[in-house]
């Protein structure tokens, strides 16, 4: 499985960059942030030993593709967000925060619960999907200088 998920990967950073410089960029993060959250939930409702954990695992690598379109597109997003007087260090926080979730990992994965981590992350990824959309379309925008540009 670990050349699934390197090939899942590769695809998926393609995807996501060629679904930006095509869809822009809100909508599209939305989307996938929001598949990758149901397939998050979906590989936690799928049972183990159910077509020889070929089903979960195909789940489970369709959350990897959309995770990966997603980080993708945020990279070239946030950038685009964030105004020239402060974007390197907010971009550099959103850096630290992700390190920092990655690193929280091994400790929800802790828990004496099947369910509980799949069924975080999937809520974690559906909840972010849904509040993209409440950020501004910067495709094809100036991007800011200042605070006063937002």
């Amino acid at each position: 499985t670990n050349v699934i998920s390197a090939l899942t990967e590769l695809v998926g950073t393609v995807i996501g960059f060629y679904m930006q410089s095509r869809l822009g960029r809100k909508f599209p993060m939305a989307v996938v942030l929001v598949f990758t959250g149901l397939a998050c939930l979906g590989s936690a409702a799928i049972p183990d030993d159910v077509a020889d954990g070929w089903l979960k695992t195909g789940v489970s690598m369709g959350g990897k593709l959309g995770i990966s379109c997603g980080w993708a597109m945020v990279v070239v997003w946030a950038a685009e967000l964030y105004p020239t007087n402060i974007r390197s260090q907010l971009i550099g926080f959103n850096y630290m925060m992700s390190r920092l979730g990655a690193g929280s990992v091994p400790l929800i994965m802790l828990v004496d619960s099947r369910l509980l981590p799949s069924c975080l992350y999937g809520a974690i990824c559906v909840a972010s999907g849904l509040l993209a959309l409440l950020l501004p379309e910067t495709r094809g925008k100036p991007m800011p200088d200042s605070m006063g540009d937002i």
